[in-house]
């Protein structure tokens, strides 16, 4: 309902009746089709006039606009489609390159290339800055994303990494910074927060055990546990699990950002996991995780 509508208006070609008579209008039938047609391309000439005293022979003339790229031809919607298209739907620019031809525009993907590189050198100051923020908050969620990387060279792809860090759900400043790194070592970690100290999320990478070492305070993400048995013997005495068959369970990994779906996804999985073995599976009985931290809390 909220797109512009173009109307096309269908009419029959004689509005006189084969008797003669003149056919009245008494009402018509609307349907609606959704239509799209892909990015227009336009080009923006910049006219500069040219103003001159005969007398004192003194030129005048209006300064050049700035632009990102300077002596360029990409405006700054155009730069901002390339960086949309390669980062954030993940357009190669090989893709992007043929997606631009179909519009009858030629660009070579080394020149989208360059434009990217020299975006990003453009931006840097804002990551810099959002980075500044991010590192001024008490508490923060880290987590690493393996990527391809191609290495000049090779004529084939290694493991590299996007190291992310974000601030909370909580916080009014949504902020994630991503720092990229060739490995998966956690001095690339201990290099991005440098000197900070507070709570961090993360799974139990042994990468980020440094930062606990030196004062960062560990809070381990409830879709990543538990990691080990969950079914304790003390559950078994209870009369939870048949005494002589002591049962071990894992808990698949469904990396949801509320804990707290993961803690009622928990809790009806064993009640589930009860009912099948004949035990009844109360609030209280939920699992144990690592370090003797109840599920429930």
């Amino acid at each position: 309902s909220h797109l512009p509508r173009r109307e096309i208006r269908h009419e029959p070609e004689k509005t006189v009746c084969s008797c003669g008579c003149q056919l009245e209008r008494i009402g018509e039938d609307v349907s609606e089709k959704l239509d799209y047609t892909p990015g227009v391309f336009q080009v923006e000439r910049h006219v500069r006039g040219k103003w001159v005293c005969r007398s004192c022979e003194t030129l005048i003339q209006a300064p050049v606009a700035p632009h990102i790229i300077d002596k360029g031809i990409p405006t700054a919607g155009l730069l901002a489609h390339v960086l949309v298209s390669k980062f954030a739907d993940h357009q190669p620019l090989y893709r992007l390159e043929g997606i631009l031809a179909r519009a009858d525009v030629r660009i070579p993907r080394s020149t989208l290339g360059q434009w990217s590189g020299a975006c990003g050198v453009e931006l840097s100051p804002l990551a810099q800055a959002m980075k500044a923020a991010l590192l001024s908050r008490s508490v923060l969620h880290a987590d690493e994303t393996p990527v391809p990387m191609l290495e000049p060279g090779l004529g084939h792809t290694h493991q590299a990494y996007l190291w992310s860090y974000g601030t909370t759900q909580f916080d009014p400043l949504p902020l994630v910074v991503y720092d990229f790194a060739e490995s998966r070592s956690g001095h690339h970690a201990r290099a991005f927060l440098g000197s900070w100290s507070g709570k961090l999320v993360c799974d139990d990478f042994s990468g980020y055990k440094a930062l606990f070492e030196r004062g960062v305070i560990e809070i381990g993400c409830m879709a990543h546990y538990p990691e080990e048995p969950v079914i304790s013997s003390s559950d078994c005495r209870a009369g939870i699990w048949p005494r002589n068959r002591r049962r071990v369970f894992r808990i698949r990994p469904c990396h949801r950002p509320a804990c707290l779906d993961v803690r009622i996804e928990c809790r009806n999985a064993f009640r589930g996991l009860g009912e099948m073995s004949g035990a009844t599976v109360p609030d209280s009985s939920i699992p144990v995780a690592r370090g003797g931290a109840s599920l429930a809390a």
